[in-house]
């Protein structure tokens, strides 16, 4: 799992989500996930699936002509990697550093027969996955450069606010890749909100290294308007 470092990721694990972990940590194993490391590989078999602790997880695949296309951030709660084919369709990378707890596939049967509250979690968030897919590919086919950014902040506030208190930095490249947009196209959205908004505590700070975008629930809210 080794890998490089690019940007860091800060989450602080609410409450209702450490009733499980007692649980998960007796059935699966812990593993904390350098920055920039890949969890697993597009192509490779799906030994383990895995729920975050802390952390984000970006899952993505490269398209044919080398441009990266990012399918999804997994937070803080979240299971991925959990795959119906034979193989992994994306590869999972740690956007920071990231706690996981891993989940032999083998065992997927057993664990939902047998454990009933790890059942509906897993399902649980299962079904979060599959509504945020179908909202993501929603967001694709949005009219506007601007309304993709806009409800892609949108998006990231409300899942930050029900994840706890989380600063999260995102490299322009990064929401680039998830929205289908140029960076530079990023970076003139962000400029532009970020001077609409300077009034009121800049929600959106261009300062960071690598043009990181931090998330704040209360503001980010405020930037979509």
């Amino acid at each position: 799992m080794a890998g490089f470092g690019e940007i860091g990721a800060l989450v602080r694990q609410p409450s209702h989500l450490k009733i499980f972990d007692e649980l998960n940590r007796r059935i699966g194993k812990a593993h904390t996930i350098a920055n920039g490391a890949h969890i697993f590989i597009e192509g490779k078999l799906p030994d383990f699936f895995y729920k975050v602790i802390s952390g984000v997880i970006c899952t993505y695949r490269l398209l044919n002509d080398g441009r990266r296309r990012i399918d999804a951030f997994h937070m803080v709660g979240d299971v991925f990697g959990l795959e119906a084919c034979a193989e992994h369709r994306f590869s999972a990378k740690a956007m920071g550093e990231v706690k996981v707890i891993a989940f032999p596939r083998c065992r997927l049967d057993k664990l939902l027969a047998s454990d009933m509250a790890l059942s509906q979690e897993i399902i649980s968030s299962l079904m979060g996955s599959l509504e945020r897919a179908q909202n993501h590919a929603v967001l694709l086919r949005h009219d506007t450069a601007k309304e993709r950014m806009s409800a892609f902040l949108v998006d990231m506030a409300e899942r930050a606010a029900k994840g706890g208190n989380l600063a999260l930095r995102l490299r322009q490249s990064d929401i680039a890749d998830y929205l289908g947009l140029s960076r530079e196209t990023v970076s003139r959205i962000l400029t532009q909100l970020a001077r609409k908004h300077r009034t009121s505590g800049r929600p959106i700070d261009r300062s960071g290294q690598h043009g990181g975008v931090p998330f704040r629930p209360n503001l980010v809210m405020d930037a979509a308007d």
